[in-house]
């Protein structure tokens, strides 16, 4: 009798180090359970190859037919893949012998799974196609195939199946990879450059074991050096390299795939200042048709150029981006870049516009004229957000929307510049998120008064100075207010000049109470003259709230009276009178009917998907339910109020949880 068939055990050892993986091999662990096929996915140089052979190391004695591994990338010539070619290979290497190997891929693949007739694993790498797949599929019950991949792929053996999508690594998880690959003490003697180090590899495992080889290369080479050699984008990739490898190589077997089409999206892509990408947002700067759109953007995702992470919304890899860019760069007209910015600054433009007539109303007091920022463009708002779309548009855009108006700033485009950070005003005043706000309209500030347009600078140092304000910056926003008041005088606009006289009663309300009723008082005589009855209601709406902490109950329960009749048709601003006439009445010992008045306001500003103002009355309800001993209730609103300082980097979340800890306690 002859000797035993060996058992084959092929699948290379996975790299070391390897970490941060643990919920991707649960999940492959889960489905190797009840799959045949399992496609694992995701951007040229993740680790897709890695996570695959860990993982069959720690499968034990489960595949007693053995282990088979293929990397179609060897047998790959121009324009196919000799799968026949790679059959045969793993014939051979199972003893069978050069004769009994027939010339037909078929034949190939019929005696392929004859010898592999016991539960076998096989590591498919590389591939491009699922026609690479498919005579690679053991018959024999038990069997798995992975399939590296960064392209989505269908076949009959992937029909139902989605991939295992392989994530970036986090910036814990890349530093301490970092520090697996270079030694704890380097990583330990500069921390706060390695983390800047794992940010310029956007916790691709690729990059950051490449900057490690150098790092480890030479041995007097600080990690703040080596960022410096970093830090400028335009040549990072060429940057993130070592001996034979590149990350531009793995991205660029990608990008030669692509068609023409394709590849000059993907290459547009690169040349957006946003995060997040949706398929108006392509259709507006790209200049295609929203199937096109679609199509293209499914081709890139399937391609792992491009990420899908959730319902029509796409992201770029940091160090993909960085490719396209680069590729536009080389291979596009370098005007282009400045009409993709154009056309997407005026699709934000015209979309903030709508939001804001939307929130607002159409009669506030605006700098920006609305109506040449929407021309040309559908309203996909309505004429009012009842319904919340128009804020949380304008929340879910929050981040894109910053980086295209520093993207502006940076190229001078002054007047859209300020018409931006003016049409944020209403995501600012609803969301409150302070430090976007303060830099936002700092940018508009600034570039306002480059364009000539102190109208414009004084409104944006205005309602810059209440972010301050909120934040403890008094002195800055003094500053802010004293130039919008000289601004505002000289410019003749009478409801802008009221208006930064509200604002500044927004400031002494801080400061001084007696100089914030003096302010109120201004800014509605100002309002009144022009004829601008909301106006009026507001400053009747914050002197009433400035009485009231003055001890003048009577006049501050008068004056919000007025108020509500002066705000009649504007529901957010009515709720804020309700609001104040509530802390009226708690400071007054009321607390039932001050309990009636809230539980209004959070119903209202709930409904307008007005956080901010909802968490205060919330706040206030607190109050009530703990003078009143129903701790469940107070419970409840201080939750809500501390979900919505931590969603907003609020400055009470420390003193929230201190207080829930002792009712909890």
């Amino acid at each position: 009798m002859g000797e035993p068939r060996q058992v084959p055990g092929e699948v290379p050892a996975g790299p070391v180090p390897f970490v941060g993986r643990g919920p991707e091999l649960d999940e492959l662990t889960a489905r190797a359970e009840r799959a045949r096929v399992i496609r694992v996915g995701g951007t040229g140089g993740v680790g897709k190859s890695a996570l695959c052979r860990h993982w069959s190391a720690d499968t034990g004695d489960r595949f007693t037919g053995g282990k088979v591994y293929v990397d179609l990338a060897d047998y790959r010539v121009k324009g196919a893949t000799g799968v026949g070619d790679a059959i045969a290979d793993v014939l051979r290497r199972n003893g069978v012998a050069e004769e009994h190997i027939p010339a037909a891929l078929s034949a190939r693949a019929s005696l392929y799974r004859t010898r592999l007739s016991d539960p076998v694993l096989v590591v498919l790498d590389n591939v491009l196609d699922a026609a690479e797949v498919e005579p690679l599929v053991p018959n024999s019950a038990g069997s798995l195939v992975l399939v590296t991949s960064e392209r989505q792929l269908a076949g009959p053996s992937l029909t139902g199946t989605r991939p295992l999508v392989v994530r970036s690594l986090t910036a814990a998880e890349s530093v301490r990879f970092l520090g697996e690959l270079c030694g704890a003490e380097r990583i330990e003697a500069e921390p706060e450059a390695a983390l800047v180090l794992a940010g310029y590899c956007a916790g691709l495992p690729l990059a950051l074991r490449l900057v490690a080889a150098r790092l480890n290369h030479r041995a007097h080479l600080t990690i703040a050096r080596l960022n410096a050699e970093l830090a400028d984008e335009s040549r990072r990739l060429e940057r993130l390299s070592g001996p034979g490898e590149t990350v531009s190589a793995v991205l660029d077997n990608s990008y030669r795939a692509l068609t023409g089409d394709e590849a000059r999206l993907y290459r547009r892509l690169g040349l957006l200042p946003v995060r997040d990408i949706t398929i108006e947002l392509v259709v507006a700067a790209a200049e295609i048709e929203r199937e096109e759109a679609a199509e293209l953007l499914a081709v890139l995702v399937d391609a792992s150029l491009l990420e899908e992470i959730g319902a029509d919304l796409f992201r770029l890899h940091d160090l993909v981006r960085l490719h396209a860019k680069e590729k536009a760069g080389t291979q596009d007209d370098p005007a282009e870049s400045a009409r993709m910015l154009q056309r997407l600054v005026g699709y934000y433009l015209a979309q903030t516009a709508f939001a804001d007539r939307a929130i607002m109303g159409p009669n506030r007091l605006r700098i920006v004229d609305l109506e040449q920022a929407i021309a040309g463009y559908p309203d996909p708002f309505g004429k009012d957000d009842t319904d919340g779309r128009a804020i949380e548009w304008l929340t879910a855009h929050r981040a894109n929307l910053l980086a295209v108006l520093r993207a502006v700033a940076e190229r001078g485009w002054h007047d859209k510049t300020w018409q931006l950070a003016e049409l944020l005003v209403p995501l600012y005043f609803n969301r409150r998120y302070l430090d976007d706000w303060v830099e936002a309209t700092e940018l508009g500030a600034v570039a306002a008064e480059a364009a000539g347009r102190a109208d414009a600078e004084a409104r944006l140092r205005s309602v810059g100075s209440r972010a301050c304000t909120d934040l403890g910056l008094l002195e800055r926003a003094k500053a802010e207010l004293d130039r919008a008041l000289a601004l505002a005088e000289a410019s003749g606009h009478r409801v802008l000049l009221a208006s930064v006289w509200e604002f500044l009663g927004r400031y002494w309300d801080k400061v001084d109470r007696a100089e914030a009723e003096r302010a109120y008082l201004r800014s509605i005589q100002l309002n009144a003259e022009a004829g601008e009855q909301r106006g009026v209601g507001l400053g009747q709406l914050y002197l009433g709230g400035t009485l009231h902490a003055l001890g003048r109950i009577e006049e501050a329960l008068a004056v919000l009276g007025q108020a509500l009749t002066a705000l009649d048709g504007d529901a957010r601003m009515r709720g804020r009178a309700r609001m104040a006439l509530a802390a009226v009445h708690a400071g007054q010992g009321r607390d039932e009917l001050a309990r009636v008045e809230f539980e209004a306001a959070v119903e209202v500003f709930t409904d307008r998907k007005t956080f901010h103002y909802r968490a205060q009355a919330q706040r206030a309800l607190a109050d009530i339910a703990l003078r009143q001993g129903d701790l469940a209730v107070a419970r409840e609103n201080l939750l809500a109020v501390l979900d919505y300082q931590e969603q907003t980097g609020g400055p009470a979340v420390a003193e929230l949880r201190r207080e829930l800890a002792e009712l909890d306690g």
